[in-house]
């Protein structure tokens, strides 16, 4: 089995980033005879060998227009010395139209994969109301065409069968294996757990900070809320980082720490300091740190979105808010920091239910399932 992927991710080029992509990737290449992998990219990259069988190619491009046009050349290239059993992409934007004009030409399949809930939902389109719509138009055109949909939660899968008109059959719900054996084997250091924020009650984000993950309604929560000795820990990094201390300045919020990326063993630390951990986010997939605070015993408040809803019992291991509601995320707050013995059973149950959902094995089986059965179709 050969086939060709096509990527935005910079870390399959030997760029460090955190996370596990090309270890994951690595993995992906035990299914295949060969996975060729074209990555749409600035200019000042050379081809990478991930492993015997697993290649990427970079675009060196200095617009994202020409790393389009030059996927498809690149392609077209590749495809002479193998035929391509089928074409995946991780979204349905730019790689998803490089891929669709691929598939015509080369007459091979496409698997689209949805790692993020964009299908009809306003709330994604108002993060970026350009780029986002020109993204919308790009998705309704790309979907259609896919013979097959790997989703990453069950809420996509009933939006693409109940809204879009796909098969049941047609898709299939596959979470990213998550790297989650490596964290787990990380030890926390209980004398840095200790010394974090002693005598605080710690509310703690973990993620990028972008407008997706809204932050701003995380800050307007945390200012309102009526909770003693309490301290905001923001773990990460991302464009709006200035735009945040910017409002944490102006509104005068105290006690919001800003700390940047962490490895696995600095963030479990945090996880297992936190009393909690909220997700403000607008739209996501299958949300990994709602896990990885679960197997530290954090629970999660989070927005009623896909994929949270899968990870989170209301009352029993989180909370869950509407998007956007800052008084009803501070009411979550005063009630779960202000009753040490609901938030020791939100504890026990958040670390039963993560170490319930942990299965990275069945995941990588599952698409080397799917792979084999896409190539033989």
């Amino acid at each position: 089995m050969n086939v060709l992927m096509i990527s935005l991710d910079s870390g399959l080029l030997g760029v460090a980033k955190k996370g596990n992509v090309r270890e994951r990737h690595k993995k992906y290449g035990e299914f295949v005879n060969q996975l060729d992998i074209i990555v749409l990219s600035n200019r000042g990259f050379k081809p990478y060998k991930l492993s015997e069988n697993v290649h990427s190619y970079p675009t060196n491009s200095w617009h994202k227009a020409w790393a389009f046009l030059k996927a498809i050349r690149m392609g077209r290239k590749l495809a002479k010395g193998r035929n391509y059993d089928f074409i995946t992409v991780q979204d349905p934007f730019l790689t998803g139209l490089a891929a669709l004009f691929l598939k015509k030409k080369l007459g091979a399949k496409l698997l689209i994969g949805l790692h993020a809930d964009f299908l009809n939902n306003p709330s994604w389109v108002k993060e970026n109301p350009i780029q986002n719509r020109i993204l919308d138009f790009l998705l309704k055109r790309v979907l259609p065409h896919a013979d097959h949909v790997r989703s990453v939660s069950q809420g996509i899968k009933v939006k693409l069968t109940n809204e879009w008109g796909l098969r049941d059959d047609q898709v299939t719900v596959i979470p990213t294996p998550l790297n989650i054996e490596v964290f787990q084997k990380t030890e926390s250091d209980p004398q840095i757990v200790s010394s974090l924020y002693p005598g605080k009650k710690v509310i703690l984000f973990v993620g990028r900070l972008e407008n997706q993950k809204d932050i701003l309604t995380l800050l307007d929560a945390f200012k309102s809320a009526q909770v003693r000795d309490k301290r905001l820990v923001l773990v990460g990094e991302g464009t709006q980082e200035e735009v945040l201390k910017n409002k944490v300045a102006g509104d005068h919020i105290e006690g919001v720490d800003f700390v940047g990326s962490k490895n696995h063993k600095e963030l479990k630390n945090y996880y297992t300091r936190a009393d909690i951990l909220v997700l403000c986010s607008l739209n996501e997939g299958l949300p990994k740190v709602i896990i990885e605070a679960g197997l530290c015993g954090t629970p999660t408040i989070a927005t009623d979105i896909d994929g949270s809803l899968e990870l989170i019992d209301d009352g029993v291991n989180g909370k869950f808010m509407k998007i956007g509601a800052a008084e009803v995320l501070a009411n979550h707050l005063e009630l779960i920091l202000g009753d040490d013995d609901l938030r020791k059973r939100m504890s026990q149950k958040a670390q039963e239910y993560a170490e319930k959902r942990v299965n990275t094995i069945d995941s990588y089986e599952r698409i080397k399932k799917l792979w084999g059965n896409l190539a033989a179709s």
